[in-house]
This record gives C-alpha cells, structure tokens and sequence, in this order.
C-alpha cells in the first residue's frame, strides 16, 4: 500500500492512483531496459486490477486511495489512512488533491504503447491485450493484430518476404503453454521470452495457449486471494451512489463526487481447500450471447469459473467479461471507521453455506478480496 507513506500490506490501507500510474510506467521502463519477464507480467497484473479500479467504470470519477477490501467510500472524521484526508477514497473530480486526477490519463496510452516493442532482431510481444500494430522491421513493413479469449490469436502481415524473431513473453504463472504454428506445437518454459525465429512471408496465423491454473494466495492475518492467470477476484458489493459536495465550484454533473454505500453483505469466508487438492475440483464453462447461467447450482468446495461475452465496458461490476462462483459463509467482520476491520473478529460462521460469485479486481467499486477460510 502506498497512501502517500509506504504503508505495508494491510488490505483497507489504501494505494493512491499516481502510485498506479508511475509504477506502470516504471515497469514498461524495466521491461525495455532489462528483457525481463518478471517486470512485464507485474504489468499485466497492475494494468488490468489496480488501474481500472482507482475510477469508476465510465472514467468521469476516481479515488486518490483504493483498499483493496473495500467495502464502503464514505468521508470519515477518522481516516485510516496515513496523511489523506476522509476523503481519499470517496469517487470525485479531484478527491484530496488534484494530482491524480492529472495522471489518470496516462496509463493505459502508455501501456498501449509499451504492449508490443522493437528488438535487435525483431519484435516483442511484451503484454497480452487486444491490438494492431504496425512496425518497419529491415526493409519490409509488419502488421501484427492480436486477439483472444481462451487462446491468443495472431496474424503477422509482411508486404515482403524478411526474416525476424517474433519474442512471445511466457508468463510466469502459465502451466503447459503451447505455441501452434504451421501444423507444429511449441511447448515454450514459463517466466522468459520464447523467440520465434523464421522467414515471414505474406499473412502468418499462430495461436499461443496459456492455461491459467487457479492459486490460492495467503496473505497478511490468515487471509487469502484467488489468483487466475493475471487476474485477481473480489466478491463484488451491491452500491449506491450519493452524490456530495455539490456546492463546490465546477463540480456539476457529470464531474462530481460520489459517496458509495454498501447495499448487499460483504462480511464472508470462503469454504475452500487453499491447497486446491483433490477435493477442490476447478471446472470452467462459457456462457455464449444468447445464454445466461439461470441454473440454481449447489454449494461445495468447487470453484467454477463462467465466460460470458465481453462488452462495451469489460471493467464494470455488470460487464465483468468471467465470473467465479465459490462457497461461502458469513462472519463476524466489524465495520471500523468507514472500512472493513483489518481481519474479521472471528472465523466462526454466522450463516449457511451458500455460493456467492466473484468477478476481477479491475471490474470491481466496492469489493472484498483477501477473505478468511473457514
């Protein structure tokens, strides 16, 4: 956490936007300058959590601190953070100083930009996202498009015959990755750039498969995360938006600021094995446009992630593009100064089992992500 001081790894904390920001840029800097997948797959994670949840969904708001448990946004007399003041987490035009609402432009130009970079002898792919990009590599001009879902389509354009190597970055979280191409599977090491060596003629179609094995994560006070592949979950909180400060100058919709109340219950451990052993058992399924997953499904100590069809806007709480569906139950969690309690006061159950759906960090406002198990 960064809410100005560096302030440990407590959940309601808080991280300023700017911190977001810089650290992304600073980590395409690392990437460039070193080769090193480690810097690159930070920056996928940051990218699509950290950043698109410091605003809201239509970007017209952000916060200058995000708590990664986040359970309401309110101004508090007694803040928790450092040096902010109550209103560093509420949404608004410039909540606590204006700086933030200067950078919130830049990162995801910058992430653009740095998402494909030239080599020695070529090119690399450097951060997974949907794109095209057009690069003059000897004498001759490539086209790389890039799209995906469960796997990552590429198409190489040359308007000439050149030779070139094509750096694909193998995340480090991947298990069993696989490069198809011309009727030949590639099975590249995770945590380093594989370079696909070749003469490029015309138009080239390849796919790269990452599967995206489900972790874990423990953290501070007998919590822990659900990682998948470069996305964090959270459980996602019912809102209600307040508008506040109405009578400051320039803050007319739609650039105004926002309380958020918590409408739906937060307080939940999770009822799951976190070695994942074989009594965890991880399915997956895709819900198509025309379907939607109405059936009631029983509670167990399974997690099922669903794949719906991707939006407009995939970083909402209603355009999550994935949804996972884990059993949970309620706790004794006290709500402190406007926050979640650092750890809830007990594990001990308050409610039946039930299942309750998390989606990715990024789609999230109000949320709980690092969570007990009981």
């Amino acid at each position: 956490t960064g809410d100005e001081c560096l302030n440990g790894t407590s959940p309601i904390q808080g991280t300023e936007l700017c911190s977001v920001a810089e650290l992304m840029y600073s980590l395409e800097i690392l990437t460039s300058v070193t080769g090193n997948t480690k810097w690159a797959d930070r920056l996928e994670k940051v990218a699509f959590n950290a950043l698109p949840a410091t605003y809201s969904p239509d970007m017209w708001t952000h916060q200058y601190d995000q708590q990664v448990n986040q359970v309401q946004c309110t101004y508090q007399e007694n803040t928790v953070f450092s040096t902010n003041n109550g209103y560093s987490h509420t949404f608004g035009l410039e909540p606590n100083f204006g700086c933030c609402t200067a950078n919130l432009s830049q990162p995801w130009p910058k992430f653009a930009l740095s998402a494909i970079m030239k080599t020695e002898d070529g090119i690399a792919v450097v951060a997974y996202t949907p794109c095209k990009v057009t690069k003059k590599t000897k004498e001759a001009h490539v086209k790389i498009s890039i799209k995906f879902r469960d796997k990552i389509d590429f198409k190489v354009t040359t308007d000439r015959e050149t030779a070139f190597t094509l750096d694909l970055k193998i995340p480090e979280w991947t298990e069993g990755a696989i490069i198809q191409k011309n009727g030949q599977k590639i099975t590249p090491a995770p945590g380093e750039f594989y370079k696909l060596k070749g003469s490029w003629s015309g138009e080239t179609c390849f796919t790269l498969t990452l599967p995206m094995p489900v972790k874990i994560i423990p953290r501070p006070g007998n919590l822990y995360a659900i990682q998948r592949g470069p996305l964090i979950y959270s459980l996602p909180i019912g809102e209600e938006w307040t508008q506040i400060n109405k009578d400051l100058p320039g803050h007319e919709y739609p650039h105004c600021d926002y309380e958020i109340h918590p409408i739906t219950s937060w307080n939940y451990g999770l009822c799951i094995d976190n070695q994942l052993n074989s009594s965890s058992i991880i399915s997956e399924k895709y819900t198509g446009a025309d379907e939607t997953a109405k059936e009631k499904k029983t509670p167990s100590d399974r997690i099922v992630f669903e794949e719906r069809p991707i939006g407009e806007t995939p970083f909402s709480p209603e355009g999550a593009p994935v949804i996972l569906g884990i059993t949970a139950q309620q706790i004794d969690w006290p709500l402190i100064n406007g926050s979640a309690a650092p750890v809830p006061s007990s594990t001990k159950s308050s409610g039946p089992k039930e299942e309750i759906h998390l989606i990715p960090y990024g789609c999230t406002n109000l949320r709980i992500t690092e969570m007990p198990i009981i």
